[in-house]
C-alpha cells in the first residue's frame, strides 16, 4: 500500500516551460522556442541558463564576464511573472486531490528555487494542501541527492517501498534510485520516451499520463 507520493514539479505535475522560456528569452535577448527550452531544463534554473549559453556558443571567457548578471536577470524576470502560462497537466489536480482524500500524503520536490517553487505551487494548486514542499536553497541538498525524499519517507511514517516518486527526467530517476524508493517517470515533460530510455531510465518505469500512476498502484 502506498502511504505517500512525492512529485517533481516542472514537466511532471505542472507545465511551466512557457514561463521559463519567457524569462530566459527576456534575459538573453533570444527567441528560443518552448521546445528548445524544454531541452535546457530538468536540473534547476542555473543549469538551464548554462545550457542556453552552450546553445549560443558562449564560451568560458564570455561566461566569466556575463553569466551571473544574465542569470540574475533570468531569475528576476521569472519571479516577476512565474505563472502567466504555467498550468497543471491534464488530470493532475484531480489526481492529487484524490490522493489526499484517500489519506495518502503528497509532496513536491523540485530543483527550482524554493521561494519560486512556493509561488508556483500556491498559484496553480489553490486550496490543495501539500504535506511537503521543498525546492533548491531550502533545507535539503538538491536532486539527485536523496535527502529530501528520505525526509518525506520519515514524515509519512512509512517504509521506502510504501513511497512512490513521480518525475519526468533521468535526474528524478537517479534521485529515486539513490533514495531506494519506487519511481515512475512521465514522458510528457522535459524528456521524450526515447530520451529517457537513452539516459538509462528502464522502460518499466516510464509512463505516458497521470492515469497510468493509478493503474500501477492498485
Amino acid at each position: 500500500m502506498v502511504k505517500g507520493m512525492i512529485f517533481d514539479l516542472d514537466g511532471t505535475t505542472v507545465d511551466t516551460i512557457g514561463d521559463i522560456a519567457l524569462a530566459l528569452n527576456s534575459a538573453l535577448g533570444t527567441s528560443f522556442s518552448n521546445e528548445t527550452c524544454n531541452s535546457f531544463v530538468g536540473n534547476g534554473l542555473r543549469n538551464a541558463m548554462q545550457a542556453a549559453y552552450k546553445a549560443l556558443g558562449r564560451g568560458a571567457e564570455y561566461s566569466a564576464a556575463h553569466f551571473e548578471e544574465d542569470y540574475a536577470r533570468f531569475l528576476e524576470n521569472y519571479y516577476a511573472c512565474p505563472v502567466k502560462y504555467s498550468h497543471p497537466y491534464p488530470g493532475v489536480a484531480d489526481f492529487l486531490r484524490g490522493l489526499k482524500a484517500g489519506g495518502v500524503k503528497i509532496g513536491i520536490f523540485s530543483n527550482k528555487e524554493h521561494a519560486l517553487l512556493l509561488q508556483v505551487v500556491d498559484a496553480v494548486f489553490p486550496g490543495l494542501e501539500f504535506d511537503f514542499v521543498q525546492g533548491r536553497g531550502g533545507k535539503y541538498t538538491p536532486k539527485p541527492a536523496p535527502d529530501a525524499v528520505l525526509a518525506f519517507v520519515e514524515l509519512c511514517g512509512a517504509s521506502r517501498d510504501e513511497i512512490l516518486y513521480v518525475g519526468d527526467s533521468e535526474v528524478d530517476y537517479k534521485c529515486a534510485s539513490e533514495a531506494a524508493v519506487p519511481c515512475l517517470i512521465l514522458s510528457w515533460g522535459s524528456r521524450s520516451r526515447a530520451a529517457l530510455l537513452d539516459s538509462g531510465v528502464p522502460t518499466e518505469c516510464i509512463i505516458e499520463k497521470i492515469d497510468d500512476v493509478s493503474e500501477r498502484i492498485r
